[in-house]
């Protein structure tokens, strides 16, 4: 996969210390994803530097489990990161640091065979700053999947939002775990959760287990977690018109998992993760 990130006008890199370290300018505007291809990295820890006022959108299509990435957001900065995990299995740790008023929205479509591990960080440590997390992840036959995602609110006015939706079949497992912390100080701050999760078979298994730790008192906190089994009445409707119970099991899992890549711009990824919930079902 061409790795062309590194090959943009208003984009540098360097080496420090074993860190492969890539600026995107003060005011860089990029209005076309960018496709970052992290297997060709040869360093096991990459720092995204993103400036004040600038805008960029980083699609990861291939991971490592030994890379660390870390993303510096500057200033008034905004910035997409989208993973898709379909032929490759999602790996590695992801911290976000954000400075003031700048904001990340994150989106993950994991629809690959095989075990997950993923560990996210957002840390908001500048006022005003705002960081998104929306997953949709498929689990069947014996795959193992854990999503770590964290948030830590540090500055004023803080705002972090976790969404993530699974659906398990089979023998397989999946849990949604992670915390959003409001520190001392982070006032007017607002952290939302919501970890759901469908089960199909008797055999697969699912855990969500989001955490609210809250150290002042002028914010705004909600989490939602909700493990069970497809709505029966849901099934029965469907049947009843004539569809084959695996054909509705395979529209309702579409239908729970699609609203995903209303996080993804590029029609080619949209059309990607459609075709991948497809042949996975």
């Amino acid at each position: 996969m061409e790795n062309n990130l590194l090959k943009l006008n208003g984009v540098s890199h360097s080496f420090l210390q074993n860190t492969l370290v890539i600026s995107i300018g003060k005011d860089a505007q990029f209005a076309d994803r960018i496709i970052f291809s992290v297997d060709e990295i040869e360093t096991e820890s990459i720092e995204i530097i993103c400036k004040e006022d600038s805008n960029a959108k980083l699609l990861i299509k291939d991971f490592n489990e030994n890379k660390k990435i870390t993303f510096k957001i500057g200033k008034n900065a905004e910035f997409a990161l989208n993973f898709i995990s379909i032929d490759n299995v999602a790996k590695g740790k992801y911290h976000f640091i954000l400075e003031e008023n700048s904001r990340v929205v994150a989106a993950m479509a994991d629809l690959a065979k095989g075990n997950i591990n993923i560990d996210v960080l957002f840390d908001l440590v500048g006022d005003y700053s705002s960081a998104e997390w929306h997953l949709a992840s498929l689990g069947a036959s014996n795959d193992n999947k854990v999503f770590n995602i964290n948030f830590n609110h540090m500055g004023k006015d803080t705002n972090g939002i976790m969404a993530n939706y699974g659906v398990v079949e089979d023998e397989s497992f999946m849990h949604f775990k992670g915390d959003s912390h409001i520190k001392k100080g982070s006032i007017r701050s607002k952290a939302h959760q919501s970890a759901k999760i469908m089960v199909f078979d008797e055999k697969c298994h699912a855990k969500a287990n989001p955490i609210l730790k809250i150290d002042e008192n002028d914010i705004e906190a909600s989490h939602a977690a909700v493990v069970g089994k497809v709505n029966d009445e849901h099934m029965y409707y469907l049947c009843s018109r004539g569809i084959s119970e695996s054909d509705a099991k395979q529209l309702i899992t579409f239908g729970y998992l699609k609203p995903i890549v209303n996080y993804f711009a590029d029609k080619n990824d949209v059309d990607f993760i459609l075709n991948g919930i497809e042949k996975r079902l």
